[in-house]
């Protein structure tokens, strides 16, 4: 079997990271500042984070599409198991930053590869 590489490691434990605050009790998200006018730009970058880290584990582009499948799923999943766990409202508005999130992470892990490739060939 293959040794994981660290690229994959880091993003497990980013993935970890990201469920374990996703479920802290409120007192703390406040703490940490997760409500308020930071709200939207906070899911925005972690989620950005998310998708390109995830673009970065391989170069398939059908792993790539699959990732890019768990991520979205991953999003939604966090939302509605939020709103399970703590009984409050399904916040559509934080699954479409997050979703804007990842698609952002995706393009720019994608177009940094393609410059990376283009200078290697110059």
């Amino acid at each position: 079997m293959k040794h994981p590489s660290a690229i994959s490691i880091l993003t497990c434990l980013w993935i970890a990271l990201v469920v374990f605050l996703s479920f802290l009790p409120v007192a703390y998200k406040e703490e940490l500042h997760t409500r308020g006018r930071f709200h939207f730009l906070g899911h925005g970058l972690v989620f950005f984070v998310t998708g390109f880290l995830l673009m970065n584990i391989t170069s398939s582009l059908r792993n790539r599409l699959l990732l890019l499948i768990f991520a979205l799923v991953f999003g939604f999943s966090i939302e509605l198991a939020q709103h399970l766990a703590f009984q409050i409202g399904f916040e559509q508005s934080d699954v479409l930053t997050d979703s804007v999130g990842i698609l952002c992470g995706v393009l720019i892990a994608v177009a940094m590869e393609r410059l990376v490739l283009q200078r290697q060939l110059n």
